[in-house]
């Protein structure tokens, strides 16, 4: 245990880690700028669906850190508040959602 404590081979775990973590939740926060920026309505779709179950909570997290702003007020500032744009501040809000929900009763 000591000798695993210490070792590179945990640097390199920790290091590992954190790129699979952080990096891909990093670049979706920046493609989700990207096409909330540019209006394009069907990138901003692709990755709230596509990412909408696996890291959502991450990707808002590190849009914040960069942008100094939550995605939903981005998304309300360039887009506006229409049906849409409560559609997809809906889907990014589930996996905040699902984690406070109390599934004994299902």
């Amino acid at each position: 245990n000591r000798v695993l404590a210490n070792s590179n081979y945990k640097k390199a775990l920790i290091a590992y880690l954190e790129l699979i973590t952080i990096l891909p939740a990093q670049c979706f926060a920046e493609r989700f700028h990207q096409s909330i920026s540019t209006k394009d309505r069907n990138a901003l779709t692709y990755f709230t669906i596509a990412r909408s179950e696996l890291d959502t909570i991450d990707i808002k997290q590190c849009f914040r850190n960069k942008y100094n702003t939550t995605i939903d007020e981005f998304i309300k500032k360039k887009l506006g508040k229409g049906d849409y744009e409560k559609l997809m501040q809906e889907i990014l809000a589930l996996d905040v959602n699902l984690n406070e929900r109390n599934f004994e009763n299902v």
